[in-house]
């Protein structure tokens, strides 16, 4: 989440930036799921940022705080396009995400749209 973030605050999810960002961490933190999850996000960016502004009540992209839009498209990014992970899991792992850098009003927004992003997904399991 931490890269989803920093590329969002940078406005820049190029190759260039996944390398300095990795360049800076420990190996062990550069996993399967970390580059899945970058790939996922970064390659579908404007298809997920889509889906956000589709399902957001008064809330688009440009005006979501980076942290929660940080969330957001990684939760989608593993929801539409990381099969392997379960949908339920995401969702869990979203709203601890919420309750741990943003808002509780913010988590219950989460949990009460989550079924309405995933129906925008290509994926159906």
């Amino acid at each position: 989440m931490k890269m989803i973030y920093q590329m969002g605050v940078q406005e820049d999810f190029s190759a260039e930036e996944y390398e300095k960002f990795t360049a800076l961490q420990a190996d062990s933190q550069i996993t399967e799921y970390f580059v899945n999850g970058y790939r996922a996000a970064a390659s579908n960016l404007k298809e997920i940022d889509e889906l956000i502004d589709r399902y957001s009540v008064r809330w688009k992209t440009s005006r979501l705080p980076k942290v929660d839009l940080a969330i957001l498209r990684l939760a989608l990014a593993e929801i539409c396009y990381l099969t392997d992970i379960p949908v339920s899991v995401t969702i869990n792992e979203a709203v601890e995400l919420a309750k741990k850098y943003s808002t509780e009003k913010v988590v219950e927004v989460y949990q009460r749209r989550a079924g309405k992003r995933r129906a925008g997904c290509r994926r159906t399991g």
